[in-house]
């Protein structure tokens, strides 16, 4: 079975990991199987939230935290097949074979499913990410 990270696609990937996409990545197509219902945004209370997310997931889901690095379950998953999910919607972003070690302690991709993350730019702490 798969087990993935998640996230709603313009947050982190991941409660848990913080997956971060390669500068120039590429996107490919969501296999068809794995298609979300809907491209509506997802409209959750913060009570929702708080039933379906633990609180460090809704920390860094919905408040723009940061997970420690080299601590997530994730950083060392490697699956052979499958994709990570959103744990907010279940909508796949990364295929497992995206997946690399870039050394930064969070997981990294160098590719996602088509318009399943989108970026911004984040000045927060005196450097550019995203």
């Amino acid at each position: 079975p798969d087990r993935a990270p998640s996230a709603p696609p313009d947050r982190n990937p991941s409660a848990l990991s913080r997956p971060r996409t390669a500068a120039g990545a590429r996107s490919v197509p969501v296999p068809a199987a794995h298609r979300p219902a809907s491209d509506r945004p997802h409209t959750k209370t913060t009570a929702e939230w708080l039933e379906i997310l633990s609180s460090e997931e809704f920390r860094v889901l919905r408040q723009k935290g940061t997970e420690a690095p080299y601590r997530g379950e994730f950083t060392k998953f490697y699956p052979p097949s499958g994709h990570f999910v959103c744990k907010g919607c279940a909508s796949p972003l990364y295929s497992a074979a995206a997946k690399f070690d870039s050394g930064c302690g969070w997981p990294a991709f160098d590719k996602c499913y088509s318009g399943a993350v989108r970026v911004k730019v984040d000045v927060s702490h005196g450097m550019r990410r995203g």
